[in-house]
């Protein structure tokens, strides 16, 4: 009996283990072309400074950003740089139910340090 439950465990810790190798993030699954940028917008805080609650509706569109991916001919950013780019620049991108941007690399206005 008490190999039994030990199989068991390990067969599940395999499973745990082979899901977890399996699964890729949404941006290695998209590769964008060119000078495009895969950014995944920083979201702002639910509370002003002074400790109001901000709704979603009257929330500012983020305007900075995680580099996820970018194409070849990008220059100017690598993965894994936080940038700012313009309100209403690029177009947006769900995958597995995650919101991305994709810019240009002419649509960022700068890298932060």
């Amino acid at each position: 009996m008490k190999n039994k439950s030990t199989d068991g465990s390990k067969e599940a810790a395999t499973a745990s283990t082979k899901k977890n190798t399996n699964s890729k993030s949404s941006s290695a699954k998209f590769q964008p072309l060119g000078s495009r940028i895969f950014v995944l917008p920083v979201e702002l805080d639910e509370m002003s400074t002074g400790g109001i609650f901000i709704p979603e509706t009257a929330r500012e569109k983020p305007k900075r950003g995680k580099v996820e991916a970018a194409g070849k001919d990008a220059k100017l950013v690598k993965v894994g740089d936080e940038v700012l780019y313009e309100r209403y620049a690029g177009n947006k991108l769900v995958l597995d139910h995650v919101e991305y941007l994709v810019l240009k690399e002419d649509e960022l206005m700068g890298v932060y340090e």
